[in-house]
């Protein structure tokens, strides 16, 4: 699959407003020094604007991060809602699959950004940014989710009482196989992951009262190739410290 050549850390720079252009550079700040290293001066150098005009579109920095973390939640997820509406005439279960296989078709395709993301989330001056681009991404999955449970349910492929509450306890489910994961992708412990994927897998299972293995949240050749390209990132990122290393050693 072709990688995205879209950079989804950066807004188009045609006609970008005042505000446009501090929330990129907050976005810029807050994933590569983290959240809490970056202070509203660094966006204000960075932008060249005067502090009054910052304040004019966010009251604060916490607001900028709210504005932030929208600002990406939208862009990750407008391809997949516009491929998701196409799935329509797909029977329920198949649909919900579909929706597993399009965001983990989208993190490969756009590994560059996912694999920023991912880094800088699990930054010890992120954590207030973590918190909050998680509620953003489940606020922008839930109405998808629930919608193809509430369909599933009315057609009697899943056997739930609320969609709404059930779509919830995927997320969940959802998030804690994201830990290994993220075990797996940034430290390459990979011990559990298969274990993990099984387990959840099957307990979605049996909170929507389907067949078991009917329920696909990885597709594994997307997985392997997110995986491999985390480990040629990895790799690229160690041999240019390596040589910087090497540069200052140098010097007389």
């Amino acid at each position: 699959m072709e990688e995205s050549k879209t950079n989804l850390l950066t807004l188009p720079m045609k006609q970008i407003s005042n505000r446009d252009k501090i929330i990129q550079s907050a976005m810029h700040h807050f994933f590569t020094k983290g959240y809490a290293l970056t202070s509203i001066d660094d966006i204000l150098k960075d932008v060249k604007i005067a502090k009054g005009t910052f304040y004019h579109y966010f009251v604060s920095k916490e607001a900028v991060l709210e504005s932030v973390s929208d600002t990406f939640a939208d862009k990750c997820f407008q391809d997949i809602y516009q491929r998701f509406e196409n799935s329509q005439s797909m029977n329920p279960l198949s649909r919900l699959n579909f929706l597993f296989r399009l965001i983990m078709e989208w993190k490969e395709e756009n590994i560059e950004s996912f694999a920023t993301v991912l880094e800088s989330m699990f930054k010890e001056s992120n954590q207030s940014m973590h918190v909050n681009f998680k509620k953003k991404i489940q606020k922008q999955i839930l109405p998808l989710l629930a919608n193809c449970l509430y369909l599933g349910k009315k057609s009697g492929d899943f056997h739930i009482h609320d969609e709404n509450i059930t779509a919830a306890i995927l997320i969940q489910m959802i998030e804690g196989l994201n830990e290994y994961i993220k075990e797996d992708l940034l430290y390459g412990n990979n011990r559990h992951i298969e274990e993990a994927k099984e387990t959840y897998q099957r307990s979605m299972e049996k909170v929507l009262g389907v067949e078991t293995y009917s329920i696909r949240i990885i597709d594994w050749a997307s997985y392997d190739s997110i995986r491999e390209k985390f480990r040629q990132r990895s790799k690229s990122k160690a041999k240019n410290n390596d040589r910087v290393k090497e540069l200052i050693h140098s010097q007389p």
